[in-house]
């Protein structure tokens, strides 16, 4: 993207700083919305003004995506439906103070890495010793994309046949579970860049549509739903920022009828999100039928689903609540306000949790090993199924609800101490270099990244979003190397029917 386009950004985000300060002038709103700015225009200068998008695409990706998910895009979509930054959150200085301090390291650790020959040999040499002899970078056949995606589906199949038998011991569930993320394959034709498709794939892909939205309701997985389409525009915006493909020429008549479809799916996904929430209150007793016939129930009780929001909007001052975009599809990509819970709860400043966070990632990193490598004393279930967020909830109420509450990165680290923040810069630049090493810059075409990865492009916007800073550890440990190898098999097998 040139340099002409990247100010149009800025004017937007400055033009949105000024309409906070209209919204609500007070100085934790004004001081909230600077940091912002501030961190966003950093990460946008350094990033995209410089160059440095085109050349490292995917570790700037992930950098961008935790701007845009903490704090930009909640400046934006906020701004959008004039409501202040800081509604609803407990805690708005503290949030953005060390969002952006976590911004800044992720955007400091890339100018190190970029600056230093030395770390871009390590990204080659993984590359070249490793990368280029799994055919990675050789992009599918529309066939093996249909293959891709079928075994993603008869994988999800399994695992919610299989229960959690898949996490104790079952190397084979374990290798089938490795299929699922190719459920964003086939939305891969949608990318001109890249594909030409036919009439008949697009019948495919709407079948294939609302196979995965059935399977979604079932599961009670609102990810499910959502990750093609969703997987698919980031990646169409992530190829937008690179250069790799122009800004469409939008006429006044495309304008028109893009808005008119938003206008009509927008609220009938915001339904069925709602819905979803509603049949989760029963997931732990219903069976897979059961939970799809209570979604489409509430889908198509109106009165069920402002009952359920106004429940939401009346508990937000007095129980527990994730709420803060307000739109239920909008804020699966916000995540603001999970650092904003982790921060609000006192016992994590209390010098005793600091061992307990300790304790919570390092086995949760140890986890994702082998059953066998694993002492017997180690308690894959009790590691699994509890979250940060579960874990900061129970130190400050006494209480446990495994797997139900979110926690955050940021908050993790603010948990440990703020002197565990200094560690984050090697961290992160290992991360980079691991990225680095999935992509490479070719004379003719720009820049190639590893197929199985734009696959993950959604899961990779969420990197530093998680629960805590074991999720990315755990990442690069093991969904990097297993999506590899699993990618590598179908594409040499598929290639041969």
């Amino acid at each position: 993207m040139k340099k002409s386009k990247n100010k149009y950004f800025f004017y937007v985000i400055t033009l949105l700083t000024f309409v906070q300060i209209l919204l609500d002038g007070s100085l934790i709103n004004i001081a909230c919305a600077l940091m912002v700015f501030s961190s966003t225009a950093l990460t946008f200068y350094y990033i995209m003004y410089r160059g440095v998008f085109q050349k490292y695409p995917l570790p700037c990706w992930a950098i961008i995506s935790f701007n845009f998910s903490t704090q930009s895009g909640a400046l934006i979509f906020q701004s959008l439906f004039f409501t202040s930054l800081i509604t609803l959150l407990e805690e708005p200085l503290a949030t953005f103070f060390y969002l952006a301090v976590f911004n800044s390291l992720l955007v400091l650790s890339l100018y190190i890495f970029v600056s230093s020959p030395k770390l871009n040999s390590y990204s080659t040499i993984i590359r070249n010793k490793i990368i280029f002899r799994l055919d990675v970078f050789k992009y599918p056949s529309v066939r093996q994309l249909w293959i891709m995606g079928i075994l993603a589906i008869l994988a999800f199949f399994y695992k919610s046949l299989s229960g959690n038998t898949i996490e104790y011991g079952d190397v084979g569930g374990k290798f089938i579970e490795g299929f699922i993320p190719f459920l964003s394959a086939p939305y891969l034709l949608l990318v001109s860049r890249f594909y030409k498709i036919s009439l008949i794939n697009k019948q495919l892909l709407y079948l294939y549509t609302f196979i995965i939205i059935v399977m979604g309701a079932a599961s009670n997985s609102r990810t499910t739903i959502f990750i093609g389409l969703a997987n698919a525009g980031l990646f169409y915006i992530f190829l937008l920022l690179s250069g790799r493909i122009k800004p469409p020429n939008i006429t006044l008549v495309r304008a028109i009828s893009l808005a008119s479809i938003i206008f009509v799916l927008a609220p009938a996904m915001t339904n069925l999100a709602t819905a979803m929430l509603v049949a989760r209150l029963d997931r732990q007793t219903s069976t897979l039928s059961e939970t799809i016939t209570n979604t489409v129930d509430a889908l198509l009780d109106t009165n069920k689903l402002k009952e359920y929001r106004d429940f939401i909007t009346s508990s937000i001052l007095t129980d527990y609540s994730e709420k803060y975009i307000d739109n239920e599809v909008l804020s699966r990509f916000i995540t603001t306000k999970f650092t904003d819970i982790t921060l609000s709860t006192e016992s994590i400043y209390l010098p005793v949790n600091q061992e307990i966070t300790r304790s919570f990632i390092l086995n949760k990193i140890i986890s994702v090993l082998p059953s066998p490598l694993l002492p017997n004393s180690f308690d894959k279930n009790e590691v699994l199924f509890i979250s940060f967020g579960d874990t900061v909830f129970l130190a400050d109420s006494g209480r446990i609800i495994a797997g139900m509450k979110t926690g955050s990165n940021v908050g993790s680290l603010v948990s440990m101490g703020l002197v565990s923040f200094l560690f984050l810069i090697p961290f992160f630049v290992i991360f980079i270099i691991i990225f680095h090493s999935l992509e490479f810059v070719d004379n003719n075409s720009g820049f190639i990244v590893a197929t199985p990865f734009c696959f993950l492009i959604y899961p990779i916007y969420l990197m530093f979003c998680g629960d805590s800073i074991a999720e990315p550890v755990m990442y690069i440990i093991r969904v990097v190397p297993q999506t590899l190898v699993v990618y590598f098999l179908v594409f040499i097998i598929s290639r041969k029917l």
